[in-house]
């Protein structure tokens, strides 16, 4: 009996050592564990600052350069319009260039603001009802000149009753910057922009019969800085942020945007808006 009772005895010591021991392995694995959260919080404080600070970086020296290429500019304007008087009239084209890129530097500054602004969340958006034949109307009638300049034609279809409901300039700016996007690589071609209701909201296209896109860079073209080309002899400029701030502002208003292309079949931009009918409708 003592025999069987000093078994049993070690049994239970031996058992209870074992617990001990996987009590003692928990324990270090939930240490480990609250160690790798603590270093995950402290990497992701250290990113949010980071990313804190590029964002106000970004901000900062964006207003910084807007304010005297503003004044560039409106100096600018003003010799195209002396230059277009004799005995000046040879310096119009070099001053024309001299404000075109200008207005292009301007361009990529705001692009920049608007996503610190988007990062931040320091944008604020209206909803408003608005008419999309008067907005379109505008865009196209902007483009018209440079793109017939160019040899191209542009063409817009829409409905004049087709409304929606969304930040007048934001989406002013989504249409813009879509709208350039595809003259730019139409060069000299065909640019067509149509718009039709849907069940949810309206679709705008905008088709390009450009050099179009494969796979991987249809789906990288809203990534910020994505250039299809990236050498420094590419055919079409652009700091790759306009389809970016696009497709941003369209979902930050509840809308989407999306590519469909193919190389040598030209590119077509889908922006969906949000729609809904007028009160009492």
């Amino acid at each position: 009996l003592r025999r069987l009772h000093a078994l049993r005895l070690a049994g239970e010591i031996a058992a209870t050592a074992e617990a001990l021991a996987e009590t003692r392995a928990a324990l270090r694995a939930q240490e480990a564990m609250a160690r790798v959260a603590d270093e995950l919080r402290v990497a992701r404080d250290r990113a949010e600052e980071a990313s804190a600070a590029k964002s106000r970086f970004m901000a900062t020296m964006s207003h910084e350069l807007l304010t005297p290429l503003n004044i560039i500019l409106g100096y600018a304007a003003l010799l195209r319009e002396r230059c277009e008087e004799a005995p000046l009239a040879e310096l119009g084209g070099d001053v024309g260039r001299l404000e075109s890129a200008g207005h292009g530097l301007y361009r990529l500054l705001r692009h920049v603001l608007d996503l610190s602004d988007l990062d931040s969340g320091a944008l604020v958006f209206a909803r408003e009802e608005l008419g999309l034949a008067e907005l379109l109307g505008r865009a196209v009638e902007e483009l018209r000149p440079a793109v017939e300049r160019g040899g191209g034609t542009i063409t817009l279809a829409v409905p004049a009753e087709l409304r929606v409901v969304g930040d007048r300039g934001r989406l002013t700016t989504v249409i813009a910057e879509v709208l350039d996007n595809a003259c730019r690589f139409a060069a000299g071609g065909q640019v067509s922009v149509r718009a039709e209701a849907e069940a949810d909201g309206v679709r705008i296209e905008v088709r390009d019969d450009g050099p179009g896109m494969g796979p991987e860079a249809c789906a990288q073209a809203t990534v910020a800085f994505y250039q299809a080309d990236g050498s420094r002899t590419r055919a079409h400029d652009g700091a790759g942020l306009g389809l970016t701030v696009a497709a941003r502002l369209s979902a930050r208003m509840g809308g989407a945007l999306a590519l469909r292309s193919a190389p040598g079949a030209g590119t077509t931009v889908e922006i969906r808006v949000p729609w809904r009918p007028p009160a009492g409708a």
